[in-house]
């Protein structure tokens, strides 16, 4: 089976910055979420396939961070990686490639919730 990443990974500073709000949160499921994500970031920048890198570009005339994702995927003719339903959705309607987290982990047998340890 390929590999699941390889090459390189952008991630915007905004959802980084996303991520560590949801990580702050008082709400305990919100938080947990958010530092599950940010605990997954690292461990895919562990892994020697991926090339992690930071993108320091924002979309300021963007609504919000799936507006900010769906239109720098555009400028920089990215594909979008999105454990989120929606955003998969819009962006698929738009004509983007998307790979879906949650779609690949079922077709791949690995199981796997919030919180929960993953093998990478």
């Amino acid at each position: 089976m390929a590999q699941f990443l390889e090459g390189i990974l952008g991630v915007p500073q905004f959802v980084l910055h996303e991520l560590q709000m949801v990580a702050d949160s008082s709400d305990p499921l919100k938080r947990q979420r958010g530092r599950r994500g940010l605990e997954v970031l690292q461990k895919i920048q562990e892994m020697p396939q991926v090339n992690v890198q930071i993108l320091e570009e924002d979309i300021p005339q963007a609504a919000d961070v799936d507006h900010k994702r769906v239109e720098l995927a555009r400028r920089i003719g990215a594909r979008i990686v999105t454990n989120d339903f929606n955003l998969n959705k819009v962006a698929t309607v738009q004509g983007f490639a998307v790979l879906n987290v949650n779609s690949w982990r079922m077709r791949s047998g690995l199981r796997c919730f919030p919180a929960s340890p993953c093998a990478f």
